[in-house]
């Protein structure tokens, strides 16, 4: 879950990104993160 924010980290230190912004597009970013992780482990998260 700490990889959206990684990818983003730069462009904040850089200053193209605000705080707000880099909260509020990695918590988004997080959800098709934490899906790709479900769907790459599917046995585990599967009935």
């Amino acid at each position: 879950m700490y990889l959206p924010f990684l990818v983003l980290l730069p462009f904040h230190w850089t200053g193209l990104l605000s705080g707000t912004a880099l909260m509020t597009a990695g918590h988004v970013l997080m959800v098709p993160a934490m899906i790709a992780a479900m769907l790459r482990r599917r046995h585990e998260y599967g009935c």
